[in-house]
């Protein structure tokens, strides 16, 4: 088996396995007795914890013990997990204080979360104890989510007499050059985010890199002279398991957006597509399943709906457009019953909210704090240690040198009570943005500061904002406002009659209300959003996200849940695109009031399914913004089918079910579909002057009353049947079909209403016919104008 140092091979000048040959790395011995073996299972990663412990640790005394290390020379240690990285930046202290003294054997013990407790072993032996002797370090994390501030300290003067070490993720490995390093300490591993499509799962997995990107993070070293790779795993597992590149980000990456502009351009079997890298077939099922739930495909034929056309104007996820088109909605729909300048902040809300759920979360929890409060946390686990061991002056004990159980403690201890105190003050920073109904407009609440913020950097280190996060949210979204402001005449697309295209809803910004979103965000971020602002945003997320409601798990379903998941400080909920039990999770906002129906935008999988950013909603709302996945009862009987004049359509109520798990949702009004009932409905308010007022001059003049209509065993009646007869023939079962017929027919339903009036009150028809064919001419708004109020 090769050596797992890596060299610059000789013949294809590319970086490999050097020519030197190690036996396999064990528990014992490390760094000795460099001869040839054919066992190919040296750190091959086993996912026993306790080998991953050996191979934190490995991966540690290779960076202390790098080959001919001097003062100056620099070292690239790449750690798969942040919490590894940043404790050992965080015990660079304890790691300094605790090097080999005069006692050769002294061990080290790193305050990992990965490693178990008390774990040591020798970090040298005696043979190459004489000729190794790492001197003091200065450690350094670097990882995205890491404040710029301190991400500029690798590129800054480093101490002349320390090694400077460097512990990584990936972000190293292509994204910067670091100058200066000489040696890198590949783990051969990474954590990547994997998307389980079918279930809409994400978790964070520890994988095996790909061949190119271990000769990527080779290439680190000795950019600027002399260098080495040492690699943590052999040349048989890099050959024989290391895939040659990585998956290509159409496998990793969801592509509802890929296939709505498909289905856009007119291809309808997006499956059949000859791509150049073809997506996984469950993944464009998965993509026309999530888009036929936001309604932009028609959940029977595929095919490309109105609304879907809309939202394939704009260039963002299917999700986010979704989301804006449904805030327009709500905008025109509330315009003339609220105050202009409302909407317009709403709107703007949802532009922002539309930024801040593309881009991580830019809450830092545990944020960095001062030299002062680490010392006085610090120092209070130690008097707390030392008052719990009756340590007296004379023989107090030096804790970093001590190799009892009880110096580990101490470590952990104030490790714990560092993280503590970080937690607390990110916490009280963040209360300032709180919005207790969602994590969303909580982090549009701190965007709309940071925008208005005169010292943006200054302003997220107060506040415990990750600042390149929060900078491109910023950008995001005035991206978003720009986009939204040039597609203004795209946007046309009508959401109604497919055939006419005057009937419907049309989701249009105006130039005008759009000027007046973004002056209303300038305004002061001290005014927060109004109740009915802040359901806008909260209905247009749901229409968003609407396949990821979650409903609260009643106390049945809950005892139903394994022991071992239970835990009292989070709440189980059952989403409706999952089988197995989610959970709110103690860091978000609604996760005190626990409400009963949540949507969310992610789940993740950690030591149980979480959600993340979550917003709640009322089961109210789920009707309209997630249609597509409800289902409906028949019309109900009590409370009957009535006439709606103001809306010019007959309706009914029914009892919706939301989602594969049916949840029954309160009851809803819908239009009575075509049939014998809707026609009866219809004739009876017609005769009632439900539908033109002036017939109601002729109630007490009827033969009957027309209340008989709706019973069955009326259609016996030669007046009630030709009335039905001739509504239905014609489809005139609203005031506008009814015009429509009157204009190619001045005397319809002039018999049919003249055999329902009394033989001495006939002539009272003649003189009102005029007066009702003006009257279809007119809106429900204005013919019952009085009665609306």
């Amino acid at each position: 088996m090769d050596k797992i140092t890596a060299a610059v091979d000789e013949d294809t000048g590319a970086f490999g396995s050097g020519k030197n040959q190690a036996e396999d790395l064990s528990e014992d011995q490390v760094f000795e007795n460099l001869t040839e073996s054919e066992d190919d299972s040296d750190l091959e990663m086993s996912e026993d914890e306790g080998f991953r412990e050996e191979y934190v640790l490995e991966r540690l005394r290779r960076t202390l013990y790098s080959n001919d290390s001097k003062p100056g020379d620099g070292s690239v240690a790449t750690l798969d997990r942040e919490e590894e990285k940043e404790s050992v930046a965080l015990n660079n202290e304890d790691l300094t204080k605790r090097q080999m003294d005069t006692d050769r054997s002294t061990s080290l013990a790193f305050g990992l979360k990965d490693i178990g407790k008390g774990e040591t072993e020798p970090i040298a032996t005696t043979k190459n104890a004489k000729t190794v002797e790492p001197g003091p370090l200065h450690v350094l994390p670097l990882y995205a989510m890491l404040p710029a501030a301190a991400q500029l300290k690798v590129f800054g003067d480093m101490p002349k007499d320390r090694r400077f070490v460097v512990v990584a993720t990936n972000v190293a490995e292509t994204s910067i050059t670091i100058p200066g390093i000489r040696y890198v300490v590949d783990c051969g591993r990474a954590k990547e985010k994997e998307f389980d499509r079918s279930s809409g799962i994400s978790k964070f997995e520890i994988q095996w890199i790909s061949k190119a990107s271990a000769d990527q993070r080779a290439g680190r070293a000795g950019r600027t002279g002399p260098g080495h790779c040492y690699r943590l795993y052999s040349s048989a597992h890099f050959n024989h398991s290391f895939p040659t590149f990585g998956r290509p980000e159409i496998h990793k990456s969801p592509i509802e957006g890929v296939v709505l502009v498909m289905k856009c351009m007119h291809i309808d079997k997006v499956a059949n597509f000859p791509f150049p890298t073809p997506p996984d077939r469950t993944a464009v099922v998965e993509a026309e399943k999530c888009l036929k739930s936001l309604s932009a495909l028609n959940f029977q034929t595929g095919l490309l709906t109105p609304l879907g056309q809309a939202m394939a104007v704009y260039p963002i996820s299917p999700r986010h457009s979704r989301m804006l088109l449904a805030a327009i909605q709500e905008a025109k729909e509330l315009s003339g019953k609220v105050p202009e300048a409302e909407l317009s902040l709403a709107l703007a809300y949802a532009i922002a909210v539309a930024a801040v759920l593309s881009l991580d979360d830019p809450f830092l929890r545990e944020a960095g704090i001062t030299e002062e409060e680490a010392a006085q946390a610090t120092e209070a686990v130690q008097d707390g240690m030392r008052h719990k061991s009756a340590f007296t002056a004379e023989d107090e004990v030096d804790i970093f040198h001590s190799n009892s159980e009880q110096q580990e403690d101490w470590m952990v201890a104030a490790e714990k009570a560092k993280r503590k105190a970080r937690r607390a003050k990110a916490h009280a920073a963040h209360l300032k943005f709180r919005n207790v109904s969602s994590d969303a407009i909580s982090v549009a609440n701190a965007l709309r500061a940071y925008d208005q913020a005169r010292n943006a950097e200054e302003f997220c280190q107060i506040h415990f904002l990750h600042s390149r996060t929060m900078s491109e949210m910023s950008k995001l979204r005035k991206q978003l406002k720009d986009l939204i402001t040039s597609n203004v005449s795209e946007t046309r697309v009508k959401l109604g009659d497919p055939v006419d295209a005057t009937k419907g809803d049309d989701f249009t910004w105006s130039g005008d209300l759009i000027a007046k979103s973004e002056l209303s965000w300038r305004e002061s971020s001290e005014k927060k959003l109004s109740q009915l602002q802040e359901a806008l945003v909260r209905r247009a997320i749901c229409a968003g996200w609407a396949d990821k409601v979650s409903r609260k798990l009643s106390l049945q379903e809950r005892a139903a849940i394994p022991e071992a998941q239970r835990k009292k400080k989070v709440v189980a909920y059952r989403s409706c695109s999952t089988e197995e039990p989610i959970f709110l999770h103690p860091s978000s906002v609604v996760a005190k009031e626990a409400p009963e129906y949540v949507v969310y935008n992610e789940l993740v999988h950690t030591s149980r399914i979480y959600m993340q950013r979550v917003t709640s909603v009322e089961s109210s709302w789920l009707v309209r913004q997630g249609e597509a996945l409800c289902t409906f009862s028949k019309p109900l009987t009590d409370p009957p089918p009535w006439y709606d004049p103001l809306a010019d359509e007959v309706m009914c109520w029914v009892t919706p079910s939301y989602g594969p798990h049916l949840w029954e949702l309160p009851l809803h009004r819908v239009t009575l579909k075509k049939g014998k009932h809707r026609t009866a409905v219809f004739a009876c308010a017609l005769l009632q002057g439900k539908v033109l007022p002036s017939l109601s001059d002729l109630r007490p003049c009827l033969t009957n009353d027309p209340s008989i209509i709706l019973k069955p065993e009326s259609q016996a009646l030669k007046r009630v049947s030709d009335l039905m007869h001739r509504i239905a023939l014609a489809a005139a079962d609203t005031r506008a079909k009814l015009r429509d017929c009157w204009t190619k027919d001045p005397l319809f339903l002039y018999v049919e209403i003249m055999a329902w009036v009394q033989s001495n009150y006939q002539a009272k028809v003649n003189d009102i016919w005029e007066r009702l064919r003006r009257e279809a001419l007119l809106s429900g708004e204005d013919l019952f104008r009085k009665s609306k109020r």
